[in-house]
């Protein structure tokens, strides 16, 4: 039977990555290991190499259905199958499509969690992120300071308004295999920032949202 994604999250939930490369119980890292955490909340779904996430996250009442039921994260040998790579829990990582077609694939599982670690500092989701709304406004030939003092201005605080881009997103983007291209994301991401009709059928919809309630997770 597969190694289910829980069964993972389960194994690494109270890991971390410390300054040598070495994987340490959270409880038992230092000040000088300066480690990483694997992962900080049981219900945090991301890539556990650059920490982007899903475009959408399902509403399960367990955290085993949440794990398991994820369409973002890939399951990645640490040391892969072909260099004897065990099928076990302690040697995957969950990452996203692209992370998992970088990763190392060596018989040094350190160079994994180099790289990992490495991910986690400087190349992660929101760097990427910076670089691609960059590059598409330079494609686009638009004023990127000008474009997030307008996405600024909207003053997003609720996770429907998220989700209302996300799915904006999806629907505007065709998948490169089992993700979507960062750029593609981002141009169609700025031209809806951009797009008066967009942002009047956007203001409408969120006019109509029903005033916000505490939400209450039921997870166990």
């Amino acid at each position: 039977m597969a190694i289910s994604k829980f069964q993972i999250y389960d194994y690494w939930k109270d890991k971390a990555i410390t300054n040598k490369f070495e994987i340490k119980t959270k409880s038992a890292c230092t000040e000088g290991d300066d480690a990483i955490p694997i992962t900080e909340f049981p219900d945090e779904i991301f890539c556990w190499a650059c920490q982007a996430p899903p475009y959408k996250q399902g509403a399960h009442r367990t955290l085993s259905g949440l794990w398991n039921r994820d369409t973002l994260l890939q399951r990645a040998h640490i040391l892969a199958k072909s260099l004897n790579g065990a099928d076990r829990p302690e040697n995957y990582f969950l990452l996203c499509p692209q992370c998992h077609a970088e990763s190392p694939d060596t018989t040094d599982a350190k160079l994994f969690f180099a790289w990992v670690r490495y991910k986690r500092l400087h190349d992660n989701y929101f760097a990427a992120l910076q670089r691609d709304m960059k590059k598409a406004a330079e494609i686009m030939g638009v004023d990127q300071d000008a474009v997030m003092e307008r996405f600024a201005a909207l003053r997003l605080t609720r996770p429907e308004e998220d989700a209302y881009i996300r799915d904006h997103i999806v629907k505007n983007c065709a998948m490169h295999s089992s993700f979507i291209a960062p750029l593609s994301r981002m141009m169609i991401l700025q031209k809806w920032i951009l797009d008066p009709v967009e942002q009047k059928k956007f203001a409408a919809w969120r006019s109509a949202l029903p005033a916000a309630e505490p939400g209450v997770k039921d997870l166990a």
